[in-house]
């Protein structure tokens, strides 16, 4: 899937305000930057536990990061961007390359795949909640309240 111009200039724009400091804005194409930040996989609509990485620079289309162990090629992270007096950014990122460094680390590029909308979001938080549970259950409980009222009214 490939973003749209908006996408890229709002991803671009929560980028620059939340992880360059002031004095240093620019508008450049891709923004040399050393933070670290939490990412977490994203795999078949599911979230995995977040993890620490250092981000060293960014740019409207991707992100390169440091990581002490590989990340696999292909697979997809989510970033969350936070933006003053907004909501924060999700974006989806993949890896596209991994280098290792001399220092025992490794280089990650990711490519920005999506930023996550309300539908995209929607996904996500249905993913935490786990599976839906049985209409059963419900009338269960509806019956439960039912018999509970009941009780009380004739006590």
């Amino acid at each position: 899937m490939s973003l749209t111009y908006d996408q890229k200039s709002e991803i671009r724009m929560a980028f620059d305000e939340a992880f360059v400091p002031e004095p240093e804005r620019r508008r450049d194409l891709r923004v040399k930057t050393r933070v670290e930040a939490q990412i977490c996989a994203w795999k078949k609509n599911k979230q995995g536990e977040p993890f620490t990485v250092r981000i060293e620079d960014f740019s409207p289309g991707g992100v390169g990061l440091l990581h002490p162990t590989p990340l696999p090629t292909g697979s997809e992270y989510l970033l969350r961007v936070p933006r003053p007096e907004m909501d924060e950014l999700v974006v989806l990122l993949q890896v596209v390359r991994c280098k290792p460094l001399e220092d025992g680390n490794f280089h990650v590029g990711m490519e920005l795949c999506s930023v996550m909308d309300r539908t995209s979001m929607g996904q996500l938080i249905d993913a935490l909640k786990g599976p839906p549970k049985p209409r059963w259950w419900k009338i269960c409980f509806l019956l439960f309240g039912i018999v509970g009222i009941g009780s009380a009214i004739l006590l």
